[in-house]
């Protein structure tokens, strides 16, 4: 999957871990297990990388294993097995291997939820895994679903169907959830990166603009920044390789701290309280402008300086 639509995926299955199986494990024919525990899934030994493994309790025991897929990869089933197997030889129980194709281009008969290895005697070995086609699950599982899962309603046929009306529904249930400003923060700028798998950006940037209320809001100056581009005043400036958007430079000093805020809450989560202050009391408007374009490039808070 493409670098910014990667990053996306993998920051909501981090954050969200039992919002997804809690959708996710119904839509399998699976029990939802009691808790779900990210695990750290680079098969470092091999070179590999799985997307996103969680480790779950019972009823289920084991381990659940996501792979999420933009475009077709005709050895991910092959490669999905030998994940499947080091991961079981690891955690010593069950792994079900679950992938999530996010678009129509990531669709093909080989994903057929089985791969079978054969030689001149007939088949010696088959793997089965789970295959779930966003586009296909109904909007309602997401609308009305765990809170973490909600970005993926934009991805459903339904909500291509009438995009307006769908952002409005996301953001309905945003407003009766109440989630704190950089989780809503966080879910938009997925639902934003996400929609870039299936729709022209220009269109959706109009798309944010029409929903109620939402041009005047903080979450949308987070997401879209006051410019040039094309020869417009408005233009979208997002950190591709991590799926962050940082808001415009809008030549204060206090803009700037809080874009600075706001980047790290939405990359990071919260942010410890020191940190927060050290922020909000620089008064160098060339460090913070410095720090703010660190933030595409660092892998972990701690890299964070200023």
């Amino acid at each position: 999957m493409s670098k910014p639509f990667d990053a996306t995926m993998k920051q909501l299955l981090d954050l969200y871990a039992a919002d997804w199986l809690t959708w996710l494990c119904p839509a399998i024919g699976l029990p939802v297990p009691t808790t779900a525990t990210p695990m750290d899934a680079d098969l470092s030994s091999l070179s590999l990388a799985a997307d996103k493994v969680f480790r779950v309790d019972l009823p289920l025991g084991g381990a659940v294993h996501i792979e999420a897929q933009s475009s077709y990869d005709a050895g991910l089933p092959k490669r999905s097995n030998l994940y499947n197997t080091i991961i079981g030889e690891r955690i010593d129980g069950p792994v079900r291997t679950v992938v999530l194709l996010l678009r129509r281009e990531a669709d093909h008969p080989g994903m057929s939820g089985t791969y079978t290895e054969s030689d001149e005697s007939g088949d010696y070995r088959t793997f089965r895994y789970q295959v779930v086609r966003v586009w296909k699950q109904p909007i309602a599982s997401f609308l009305g679903g765990p809170l973490g899962t909600l970005p993926m309603a934009m991805l459903t046929d339904e909500a291509a169907s009438s995009v307006p009306g769908a952002l409005e529904k996301m953001a309905e249930r945003l407003s009766k959830a109440k989630p704190p400003e950089p989780a809503a923060n966080q879910l938009w700028s997925a639902a934003f990166v996400l929609m870039g798998l299936r729709f022209d950006r220009s269109d959706v940037v109009n798309w944010f603009k029409g929903v109620q209320g939402m041009e005047e809001s903080t979450t949308y100056q987070w997401i879209l920044q006051q410019g040039e581009e094309r020869g417009e005043k408005r233009g979208i400036v997002i950190g591709e390789e991590r799926g962050i958007v940082i808001g415009e430079e809008r030549g204060t000093l206090r803009a700037r701290q809080t874009d600075i805020l706001d980047a790290l809450a939405a990359k990071f989560g919260a942010v410890p309280k020191d940190l927060e202050t050290r922020v909000l009391t620089e008064t160098d408007s060339e460090r913070l402008r410095v720090a703010l374009k660190s933030l595409f490039t660092i892998a972990s808070i701690d890299e964070f300086t200023l």
